[in-house]
């Protein structure tokens, strides 16, 4: 592993003044964030500096210093480092989409912000919506959920390049018993089943119920809504069903290093209680670097799942008619008085 510090004085390989290095990325998040610890009397490290990180000539991170703290009773500085989809989270606007792709939204919203565009998988889905003064990482995969193609997708980096994959995608190595697994952890939670949502119209009148009968009879009713509002033209069957949520199953391995399990593709993993092999998807992915050791934490998931965004609102057609009336002799005195107000 090598960490490179670049500002106005160049490129300078800083690998053997750090401590504990940590990168990690999450499936709903478009910043991956590296952290690590370094002695301030050797290399001083400024918010705002450049860091690359590699392992075996493969950049893992480029990024920005973003946040540094110290205590008083040492002195090794505590450096939190952001990549650039940090400026997808940071940022907000508006914008009235018409009969556009979510591959051209994202260019349009990447010309604004002066993000360098990579890779933006194709659909074809044409996107009419209103976003207010909405996140910039929000409306992306707003775009991409609209998409009809029944695709997964996430964002990523590489580099300061903003990159739209599909997600799952299988990398070719395989974590395996006896070889490269440590431990493991499986887990099942019922933390964020919901069974049952009702549907409100905007008169607080439940207008309809979407439920699921068989989880409602293993787990009980866990319940969420849908309010709509008086003009809402949502999909509001589409949007309940969504809501509906089933037991969580995963598991947490940790095994020897491996630059391609990252969060967004899809992994092999002999299972350790059985022994099968089984196809994981990557919710989350930790690289630790200590003591010359290098690891992975992953979170794995049976499903592939995305972060599916609802944000912004239909584009309601509107026909604006022309008013062809008189005005009154008293409309035309009233208006008068007004504009003379103006000028005074």
């Amino acid at each position: 592993m090598d960490i490179y510090l670049i500002n106005n004085k160049g490129s300078t390989d800083i690998s053997n003044a750090v401590t504990t290095v940590t990168l990690n990325g999450e499936y709903r998040s478009c910043c991956r964030e590296l952290e690590f610890g370094i002695d301030e009397l050797s290399i001083n490290v400024s918010v705002g500096d450049t860091i690359r990180l590699t392992e075996n000539n493969n950049t893992m991170f480029y990024g920005i210093v973003w946040n540094k703290s110290k205590n008083s009773d040492n002195v090794v500085v505590n450096i939190n480092c952001k990549d650039y989809g940090i400026y997808l989270k940071k940022n907000t606007h508006t914008y009235k989409f018409r009969n556009i792709t979510a591959p051209n939204i994202v260019r349009k919203i990447c010309n604004d912000f002066n993000i360098p565009v990579g890779t933006l998988t194709n659909s074809n889905t044409k996107i009419n919506r209103n976003f207010i003064n909405e996140n910039l990482y929000n409306i992306i995969m707003a775009a991409y959920t609209l998409a009809t193609d029944n695709k997964k997708y996430f964002c990523m980096f590489n580099e300061n390049k903003l990159n739209i994959l599909e997600k799952g995608h299988l990398v070719s190595n395989e974590i395996k018993q006896q070889s490269n697994l440590i431990s493991s952890n499986v887990s099942e939670s019922l933390d964020n089943v919901i069974n049952r949502v009702d549907i409100y119209n905007y008169k607080d009148k439940i207008i309809k119920v979407v439920k699921n009968d068989d989880s409602i009879k293993m787990y009980g009713i866990l319940n969420d809504y849908i309010k709509l509002s008086k003009d809402d033209k949502i999909d509001y069957n589409t949007k309940a069903t969504a809501k509906l949520k089933n037991t969580e199953k995963k598991i947490t391995v940790t095994n020897f290093g491996d630059v391609t399990f990252i969060t967004g593709y899809g992994v092999i993993v002999q299972e350790p209680i059985t022994g099968l092999y089984c196809t994981f998807f990557i919710d989350e992915d930790i690289h630790i670097w200590k003591n010359g050791l290098y690891t992975n934490k992953l979170v794995l998931n049976l499903k592939n799942v995305m972060d599916k965004k609802n944000d912004g609102t239909l584009v309601e057609n509107i026909t604006y008619r022309k008013n062809t009336s008189k005005k009154t002799k008293k409309d035309k005195e009233d208006y008068s008085i007004y504009t003379n107000k103006l000028k005074a």
